[in-house]
């Protein structure tokens, strides 16, 4: 579970990483900003989620 949720922050931090030019958000003022709630709010709803499911869970089955 914790790779899932790894994989989907390097994703988006990979993508705003490129250098392209013709995304808008990157010349946004608070663009760094957003990517960095953007990850939160992924890792936060996968956590939440897997938690809800009980694959996060501590005890053996």
């Amino acid at each position: 579970m914790t790779t899932t949720i790894i994989f989907a922050l390097t994703l988006v931090g990979t993508i705003y990483g490129m250098n392209f030019d013709n995304m808008p958000e990157l010349h946004w003022q608070y663009g760094d900003l957003w990517a960095l709630f953007l990850m939160v709010v992924i890792a936060a709803g996968l956590y939440f989620i897997f938690k809800r499911t009980d694959w996060l869970s501590s005890h053996e089955r």
